[in-house]
């Protein structure tokens, strides 16, 4: 049902995008979509992409309804918080919200949002949703990457990522996926730390944390999320994520979440143990393989009823333990020899 403050308002969406070929155009169809009767500014900031991906969104602006536009910036050096801030420095709205180029935004995104931030965006709130996992391709080792990303064995307990059914009470967390904002918050903090490569986001809902904004989990928000679809995109994604952990970690000289640190004391508890005493190492792989094995099965097995997914899923939880808690290492480690320099990001105040 159409509002007077939905036919007036205005909110801009940030999406930095890199070849998302396959999913782009469900992106931008799910932002027309919007039960919102306002404008909806779409701001895609592309990493140059090689593929098709600007030639479609190109496409679907000259179909687009008069209260939806798009806006398409060039990011050649591709690094995500630069998108970032390159979109909302140039958003013209007060509300500020972010979606991934291979994430269908629910048809209540905007609505929910408004509700939670206020129609100014005066309410000192980072508001996020769940994601519901799908797998990248029909491949089962893509079936099975979609399950381990979203199990509490895999990934620990986010809440964005386990939380299974629809829950109607909003909750305080540390940090959510695609979070919405103010533009007076994001200049308040000056803008996405730059340095940051990946885990930009957490360092963001952080700093707002510090100043005594509320960083909120709304379960009405359900998000289409596409995993990795190969072993080799998700371990070079996890390594990532644990590597800039790591600086965010100097950065603040604080320890991250208890589920960023199991990664790395179980890789490190293997190293030392290798050296130290050879039996209790044997004894640690075998309950780490038991666990793994068991928890494998259940889901595969006895959940899904399909034998095939048992041994890709059983893969699944050492590449992202061991990709995660490698880059954790390497990550502290570059940090030792080339230590956090003051504050290396540009500031957008």
């Amino acid at each position: 049902m159409k509002t007077e403050i939905s036919d007036s308002l205005e909110v801009s969406v940030i999406i930095p995008t890199y070849n998302e070929e396959p999913y782009i155009a469900g992106v931008v169809q799910s932002l027309i979509d919007q039960q919102f009767y306002g404008h909806i500014e779409i701001i895609i900031i592309d990493g140059d992409s090689s593929d098709q991906t600007v030639v479609i969104v190109n496409k679907m602006r000259e179909l687009l309804p008069l209260n939806r536009s798009i806006v398409i910036l060039s990011n050649p050096k591709r690094h995500i918080p630069i998108s970032l801030n390159m979109g909302c420095q140039q958003a013209k709205s007060k509300l500020l919200i972010r979606l991934d180029g291979h994430t269908f935004a629910p048809v209540n995104y905007v609505m929910e949002v408004i509700k939670m931030l206020g129609a100014d965006g005066s309410k000192r709130i980072i508001c996020g949703g769940r994601i519901q996992i799908e797998p990248g391709t029909r491949a089962l080792a893509a079936q099975a990457i979609t399950l381990g990303v979203s199990h509490p064995v895999g990934i620990g307990n986010a809440m964005y990522r386990t939380m299974d059914g629809f829950d109607e009470n909003c909750l305080e967390v540390d940090t959510v996926p695609f979070a919405s904002f103010s533009k007076q918050l994001w200049m308040e903090l000056g803008g996405f730390d730059e340095f940051l490569l990946y885990d930009e986001d957490s360092d963001f809902n952080f700093r707002a944390r510090q100043k005594g904004c509320k960083v909120i989990l709304n379960p009405r928000i359900v998000f289409t999320y596409f995993s990795r679809p190969t072993f080799s995109l998700l371990g070079q994604q996890y390594y990532r994520y644990g590597f800039w952990v790591s600086k965010f970690l100097v950065k603040h000289k604080r320890l991250p979440t208890i589920r960023k640190l199991a990664p790395i004391t179980f890789l490190a508890a293997l190293l030392v143990l290798g050296f130290i005493h050879i039996g209790l190492w044997q004894v640690l792989l075998l309950v780490y393989t038991v666990v793994i094995a068991v928890v494998s099965f259940r889901e595969a097995v006895i959940k899904r009823k399909d034998w095939r997914l048992w041994l890709p899923l059983f893969l699944v939880f050492p590449t992202l333990h061991l990709s995660y808690g490698i880059g954790n290492l390497i990550g502290i480690a570059t940090s030792i020899s080339l230590p956090f320099q003051g504050k290396p990001f540009i500031s957008y105040k």
